[in-house]
């Protein structure tokens, strides 16, 4: 008995994960809008003369990054977390929609943290190889 127990929650996992999937899809959608509607204000900034040009790439650049790492993160603490509130909360759907929260929460900010690290640690070794001056091959 104690077995069809584990069999239940893990097939109630990855039938929400499913579902799961598609909130993250359409929170996927929604940070494209958002990332597309700031960049349009930035380019209209710099069409005024409030920034440069290098400054409107530099924030698309930053912007980009930060979206990507968040809806990465996002997601795959959506899933975990709903597999793990599933396993952990034996209430059916309220132990998946708490870790699906939770986990999603956190895989977003954790994700976005990580993604901007690494690219800022990329653009300083950018930066440290072209105040060497070596010449890369490809362009």
């Amino acid at each position: 008995m104690e077995g069809n127990k584990y069999i239940g929650a893990t097939t109630a996992a990855l039938s929400g994960g499913a579902k799961t999937g598609f909130s993250a899809c359409t929170g996927c959608a929604f940070a494209g809008l958002i990332l597309t509607a700031r960049t349009g204000l930035d380019i209209h900034r710099m069409r005024k003369g409030q920034i440069t040009e290098k400054e409107l790439k530099k924030r698309m650049k930053l912007r980009s990054v930060k979206a990507a790492g968040k809806i990465l993160g996002g997601a795959s603490g959506m899933a975990a977390g709903f597999a793990l509130g599933t396993f952990f909360i034996p209430i059916p759907v309220v132990g998946g929609v708490i870790g699906a929260f939770v986990g999603g929460f956190g895989g977003s900010h954790y994700g976005k943290k990580i993604t901007l690290k690494g690219y800022n640690n990329l653009e300083e070794e950018v930066t440290r190889v072209r105040t060497l001056g070596i010449k890369h091959r490809f362009k």
